[in-house]
């Protein structure tokens, strides 16, 4: 792999001799190729005046080929110095971790996941070929569709995704204003919810004491705003009648403790529950899907198709939605 450590060099064209030159290199051996295997590291190295030779092609490909084995071999890419030498990885290891794809705008990191998902998909005979697994594309450039022509194509149309599986604090961060910090609008806004879990509960009522701002049960987002609009405009019955003037007879009442103080948190939800954007998440379809069925769409499973992946086109979803309800599906 080296240059050669010595050549002769003629300092003149007609001259009748020829000069030696010298020339020291740096290496960092790697390992050595033994029986026509590579392993890393080594027990000897070349030294002059040993032969110093630059590797075949077939070496380069025995260095990288031959350090995995052939059951968990997985390649997708090519030595970037010579497009002949494949570059395997183990499959195993590599799709049982995390990886991070990253680059610059135009890199081609879209382009490198759809090579990776492609190349294991097409290997069907292989023991990470994903015959048993199931992938969930987030695409939130509308990019992917083109690339699984066979795969489950969910976008906003079809999409359905129900609000009432969001945590505390997703609903907090999605629903409330809470840079305001009010402490008046969380707590109505909590109290609302778990009273309506509690009231379309259909289980055991030994269970229904348990249920808490956390449970994963369903809610009614506008019964939520119908509370939190009562409390807006709460006037309490005091018992007592005007004795005189223009109210004579008529009884008497006063302002609820949060009476003009929700407005702004009523404004909001009402913008939120009435976007037609959102459709996909405050929805009828929203209000009325099961967690199975969720599932059972996100995996394409209900619809009779056999592709291992879902490629679901988030381009039509607001910005604010993204790093929240899709933050709670990943997988």
């Amino acid at each position: 792999m080296f240059a050669p450590l010595y050549r002769l060099d003629k300092t003149h064209q007609n001259a009748p001799f020829c000069q030696l030159k010298d020339y020291i290199i740096e290496a960092f051996p790697l390992g050595i190729l033994r029986d026509g295997k590579f392993e890393r590291g080594g027990d000897a190295l070349a030294i002059p005046p040993k032969e110093v030779k630059p590797a075949t092609i077939e070496e380069i490909k025995k260095i990288y080929q031959d350090s995995i084995s052939r059951k968990e071999s997985f390649c997708f890419a090519k030595l970037s110095s010579n497009k002949n030498v494949e570059v395997p990885i183990n499959g195993n290891k590599f799709f049982n971790k995390h990886i991070a794809i990253v680059g610059s705008t135009g890199s081609g990191k879209s382009h490198t996941l759809t090579t990776i998902i492609q190349k294991a998909m097409s290997e069907k005979d292989g023991s990470f070929s994903l015959n048993n697994s199931h992938i969930i594309l987030f695409d939130i450039h509308s990019e992917y569709k083109t690339a699984f022509p066979d795969a489950n194509f969910i976008n906003t149309a079809n999409l359905a995704l129900p609000y009432w599986l969001l945590n505390s604090e997703e609903l907090e961060e999605f629903f409330l204003d809470t840079e305001a910090n009010d402490h008046n609008q969380r707590y109505v806004f909590k109290e609302s919810i778990v009273d309506n879990r509690k009231a379309n509960f259909k289980g055991a009522p030994e269970e229904k004491n348990r249920i808490h701002y956390d449970s994963p049960l369903f809610f009614d987002i506008h019964a939520v705003l119908k509370s939190a609009t009562d409390k807006n405009t709460e006037v309490i019955d005091t018992g007592e009648v005007y004795a005189s003037g223009e109210k004579k007879g008529q009884p008497k009442t006063v302002q609820g403790s949060l009476y003009g103080k929700l407005t702004n948190f009523v404004n909001r939800l009402e913008n939120k529950v009435n976007d037609s954007r959102l459709d996909f998440l405050l929805g009828e379809r929203a209000k009325t899907i099961t967690f199975e069925r969720t599932l059972e769409t996100l995996l394409g499973y209900s619809d009779g198709k056999n592709s291992n992946i879902t490629v679901i086109d988030l381009s039509g979803v607001p910005f604010e939605v993204l790093s929240i309800r899709f933050r709670s599906y990943r997988a």
